[in-house]
């Protein structure tokens, strides 16, 4: 790559509420582009002498006609080489700004639901930003129960508390057990997404579209062309696992322990420095997992992580202890 000219990007997700949920501004390019006719997220290029922040600045006011305030953040980076080329996506959340979005260059406009992205045409560099604005910063994973009532009761009150995204790993139970818990509450939850976490055979029987498998899993579905569902997302532990998850089409990935655990005392904690720099050069969202607490949601979105996933993290939230 030595002498390719290097291209950075700043991207805006911008954020308007709505009664049904926060909908997100696209912009379609020109017929005569490159790429030309596909929907995309905002922004352009940041110049030798900009910020990431002043790059957005301008780049919205020029092309939309708007001033984004302070409240932006990080969503996730992303890169690729081309063979003239190396561009990197410096994607940012723009939830605050003024004034009436409009094409000042010509292009159309579109307010959308984040669930309606993925129906849309986009570059395919796009697929990550889609899959970061849609899995939200807190994924939970059930903790261990031995009464569906239980379970269900549990799964209830973290909906309540805005939890929409939960992986059922109840490995205690044999798998006549868990198909029957998983089919009830996928009866029971329409508005959750249940991520499933068994054996590929088992997952593959059961209904909804969203598995979690770990690295050997991974492997095996890449060795045999596994057809895999909408979502899904892999366990990882190392630099080569996350490149792995990436090669699969992974949504997805859970990196772990970050924090040194109850469950696993003895495995070493990556700390949050070596989660941001196993980030590095990997271009799907990728959860910290191990330790975690919500207080730390900043630093981890700071450090280029889509959110926390956890089991204990959640439980005092959801139980409604604090």
């Amino acid at each position: 790559m030595s002498g390719t000219k290097r291209v950075h990007v700043a991207v805006a997700v911008i954020r308007q509420p709505s009664k049904h949920g926060a909908n997100i501004l696209i912009s379609k390019r020109a017929d005569d582009a490159h790429q030309g006719g596909l929907w995309e997220f905002p922004g352009g290029k940041v110049e030798s002498y900009e910020t990431v922040q002043q790059a957005l600045k301008r780049e919205l006011n020029e092309e939309l006609g708007i001033d984004i305030r302070s409240d932006i953040s990080p969503l996730i980076q992303i890169r690729h080489d081309y063979s003239e080329k190396h561009v990197f996506l410096d994607v940012w959340n723009v939830d605050g700004f003024e004034g009436d979005a409009r094409g000042c260059e010509g292009q159309p406009l579109q307010w959308v639901s984040p669930t309606a992205l993925s129906d849309l045409d986009f570059p395919e560099a796009n697929k990550p930003i889609i899959d970061a604005v849609c899995l939200g910063r807190r994924y939970l994973i059930t903790p261990q129960f031995d009464c569906y009532e239980d379970l269900a009761s549990y799964l209830s009150q973290a909906e309540s508390k805005g939890f929409d995204l939960i992986q059922l790993r109840q490995h205690h139970l044999n798998d006549e057990l868990y198909i029957s818990w998983a089919s009830k509450l996928y009866q029971q939850f329409p508005n959750v997404r249940l991520v499933w976490n068994r054996t590929l055979s088992v997952m593959a029987s059961l209904p909804g579209d969203a598995w979690h498998l770990n690295a050997e899993q991974a492997r095996q579905a890449k060795h045999e062309g596994y057809s895999l569902p909408y979502l899904f997302g892999v366990s990882c532990h190392s630099k080569s696992e996350l490149a792995l998850a990436e090669s699969v089409g992974a949504n997805y990935a859970l990196l772990s322990p970050v924090q040194r655990t109850q469950s696993h005392p003895d495995a070493e904690p990556l700390g949050l420095a070596n989660f941001e720099a196993l980030l590095e050069g990997c271009n799907i969202p990728v959860y910290a997992l191990g330790g975690m607490r919500d207080e730390q949601l900043g630093e981890v979105i700071r450090a280029g992580g889509q959110g926390i996933a956890g089991i204990s993290t959640w439980q005092t939230i959801i139980e409604g202890t604090r």
